[in-house]
């Protein structure tokens, strides 16, 4: 039986899941669905050919059915069966994480930038490997070495990582020791959640605020947290200041966006 795939649209719609990245693939499926009919550029399909020949590439270099499905977060039948039937199609997404694997990887192994981001984006706001441990299931000595900034880690991890990114990027931190966490997440220069575009992207840079004065970056942050419903409280301790600064920072953001629209 295939395990579902978390973290895309497959496990939403075909599998009935609706965990926290489940759901949020459906919505960035829905908003790039909405937005490409709207340029009149949607196209369901991918190259089915390309994905098969990516597929016996793979295989031949040592990747097994079910590493070439994790990776590519869907199911082994989806993978096997294209290799069986000829004229078997496959979803543009599917097809575009497909030929997103690499034969030259280590087989069954993928790039872990963006788990090692995940994980001290996490840690900068508080949370420890145990809380990342307890939603995604990985060890945390596994998480430990991940997290100092291994290169490539096995397929499965990945979407592992990102059930727990999802479900704790938005919690505020309840350990003990988040205040130690913290603090040595921000001496080891690691980026919050906010700082990145694309978190998986390799070429990405983490906006740090260093663009502009970091009163008005705070101002900018905290108008997005409260806008997703935080307590004072908790964006001040989300974006390590006080909750006076924060309010001083929301007020000086609210008046700069008044007088743009004057």
């Amino acid at each position: 039986m295939s395990t579902i795939p978390h973290g895309t649209y497959a496990g939403y719609k075909h599998h009935g899941c609706h965990c926290d990245p489940c759901n949020q693939a459906r919505r960035d499926y829905e908003n790039d669905r909405s937005r490409a009919i709207a340029y009149g550029t949607w196209s369901p399909w991918g190259d089915a050919d390309a994905v098969r020949a990516r597929i016996t590439a793979l295989k031949a270099a040592g990747w097994s059915i079910k590493a070439v499905a994790t990776a590519a977060r869907t199911t082994e039948d989806v993978v096997r069966n294209l290799g069986r039937d000829p004229g078997r199609r496959v979803r543009a997404e599917v097809a575009a994480r497909i030929l997103e694997i690499d034969q030259l990887w280590p087989a069954g192994y993928v790039p872990a930038v963006g788990s090692v981001r995940r994980l001290r984006a996490l840690a900068v706001i508080g949370h420890g490997l145990c809380e990342v441990s307890a939603e995604s299931g990985l060890s945390v000595s596994g998480l430990s070495k991940l997290r100092a900034g291994q290169r490539w880690t096995q397929a499965r991890t990945p979407a592992a990582v990102e059930v727990a990114y999802t479900r704790l990027e938005m919690r505020p931190a309840s350990s003990p020791r988040a205040g130690i966490i913290r603090e040595r997440a921000r001496a080891a220069g690691w980026a919050p959640p906010l700082a990145w575009d694309d978190i998986d992207d390799p070429d990405a840079v983490p906006d740090l605020g260093e663009r502009v004065p970091r009163f008005v970056a705070i101002g900018e942050d905290a108008a997005e947290l409260v806008a997703l419903g935080y307590p004072k409280h908790a964006i001040a301790e989300r974006l390590g200041v006080t909750r006076g600064y924060v309010t001083s920072a929301l007020t000086a953001h609210h008046r700069r966006i008044h007088r743009a629209a004057a």
